[in-house]
């Protein structure tokens, strides 16, 4: 398994890639910053695609847990929830 600091920049590079939203933008300072903040911008339904891309790459599922209380909107969050979904 690809470590939290692996899975962190793969998911900036989906977001670059997909979403047009440059790695830069993510320093530790926006590490936290939900996804869907005037800030960023993203949409449910865009979130809905990251998680796809992310379960495709890893080969997991990520649970209902880690959706709950917004823990799927920050690049912090998802990397955690991948890290979490890994170890079932």
């Amino acid at each position: 398994m690809k470590s939290e600091k692996e899975i962190y920049l793969f998911i900036l590079q989906i977001l670059e890639r997909q979403f047009g939203i440059t790695k830069e933008l993510f320093g530790e300072r926006y590490k936290e910053v939900r996804l869907t903040s005037k800030a960023i911008g993203l949409t449910g339904l865009d979130l809905v695609y990251l998680l796809f891309e992310i379960e495709k790459e890893y080969g997991i599922r990520i649970g209902a847990t880690s959706l709950d209380d917004h823990g799927f909107d920050s690049v912090a969050g998802i990397a955690k929830a991948v890290l979490l979904a890994s170890e079932r």
